[in-house]
């Protein structure tokens, strides 16, 4: 079983998206998106492609802080 994805860290990078995946990867997985609106981004073009979404805890920069 074959169930590649690229990693997208902070702000979704389309030159990044375009460079690196290839047709029979599986989806994207990401990480510390540095906004709610970057994560948009990256949700339009992963529903766009018809791909699927893996979370690297945290979801979102600074989400998760040491108390």
């Amino acid at each position: 079983m074959k169930r590649f994805m690229i990693g997208q860290f902070e702000r979704f990078d389309i030159k990044k998206q375009n460079r690196d995946f290839r047709e029979d990867f599986f989806g994207v997985e990401v990480t510390q998106m540095e906004s709610l609106a970057e994560l948009k981004i990256l949700k339009d073009n992963i529903n766009n492609r018809n791909l699927k979404i893996g979370i690297h805890f945290p979801l979102l920069n600074n989400q998760w802080k040491e108390i």
